[in-house]
């Protein structure tokens, strides 16, 4: 198997092809192509890394320890992600919305969980000034947090980059963003 359980904790850093139960926190940094997943329980969420380049056994291996991690009771699954970046990928084992929506209904199939799903090309694609430079650049790649509210029963997400005034601030990816899948 190539996908790696994590040990549990109050904040995880959740890197390609891991897997963990967060209390509080998770940050999918790196994210160029990949798919952050983070799905709410009453205590705690669980959260996952998925890359264009798992094959097919680490999505059913990934889909398989997050049941054991109690998968099948989360009350909603987030996904987050550049749409275009993954599902252009040769390597990609989902190639659309419903490739993802297709996975989660066989892994979870008596499950009666909300599925969220939120493109964050624009956020990803952003060309932002670097100081000292008159020519804007692309952001490589965005860190996506998850933080699990305490007195609700959601996820918030904010995102930051790697370049200029997205590097060293979250910022907000509003939950009226997300639709359903």
């Amino acid at each position: 198997m190539n996908v790696e359980l994590l040990t549990e904790g109050n904040d995880l850093n959740v890197e390609e092809g891991q897997i963990g139960k967060a209390m509080q926190s998770a940050i999918f940094p790196g994210i160029a192509q990949c798919f952050a997943i983070a799905g709410r329980r009453q205590s705690f969420m669980i959260c996952t890394h998925v890359t264009p380049g798992s094959s097919a056994q680490d999505i059913t291996d990934t889909f398989e320890l997050m049941g054991e991690l109690g998968g099948t009771w989360v009350s909603s699954w987030h996904v987050v992600g550049p749409f275009s970046e993954h599902f252009n990928t040769s390597t990609a084992q989902w190639t659309s919305v419903q490739d993802i929506r297709d996975t989660f209904s066989t892994a979870f199939s008596g499950a009666s969980a909300d599925h969220w799903i939120l493109d964050v090309t624009t956020q990803r694609n952003r060309k932002v000034l670097e100081p000292g430079f008159t020519i804007p650049t692309k952001t490589n790649y965005l860190d996506i947090k998850a933080e699990r509210d305490a007195t609700g029963s959601g996820i918030s997400f904010s995102y930051k980059g790697d370049r200029g005034a997205y590097r060293n601030k979250w910022h907000s990816l509003f939950s009226g963003s997300f639709s359903r899948f």
